[in-house]
């Protein structure tokens, strides 16, 4: 009979819970969460949140690493351009060299990463169409 006691007070423990979060109740909550696996699920349901989060972050640092890399290639194109350009004594517009010159100096650097990449990708596309008419020049 004394055995019974605990296992009363726990069904009836049990019958008050409310919600498997522990911030929505109290003390019969808690009790519930914890006999019934509710806390164990929240906990590996935001283990599993994190370790997602981690992953797009990694893969988003790789991918502004890589974005980098092919913005920096894009500017010593273009500045190696300008270069033979000059030595074939080709003379470039005054828009032109603002252009190459805004194309050397930009540098995106937005708190955001997703933003970061963005601009990143706008001015990859902008040095390369830049480099293509260039290139065109040179011919």
């Amino acid at each position: 009979m004394r055995g019974a006691a605990p296992a009363l007070l726990l069904v009836t423990l049990a019958a008050c819970v409310t919600s498997d979060d522990p911030a929505e109740g109290g003390f019969a909550n808690a009790i519930g969460g914890i006999a019934g696996g509710g806390y164990d699920a929240r906990i590996e349901t935001r283990e599993a949140e994190v370790s997602a989060s981690q992953l797009r972050g990694d893969e988003l640092t790789a991918e502004l690493a890589r974005l980098r890399g092919e913005h920096e290639g894009l500017k010593d194109r273009i500045i190696q351009q300008r270069a033979a350009l000059s030595g074939q004594g080709v003379r470039l517009s005054a828009e032109t060299e603002t252009r190459i010159q805004q194309a050397i100096l930009s540098d995106p650097s937005e708190a955001d990463p997703s933003a970061r990449a963005a601009a990143l990708q706008r001015a990859i596309g902008d040095a390369r169409q830049l480099s293509e008419q260039l290139a065109a020049l040179s011919s």
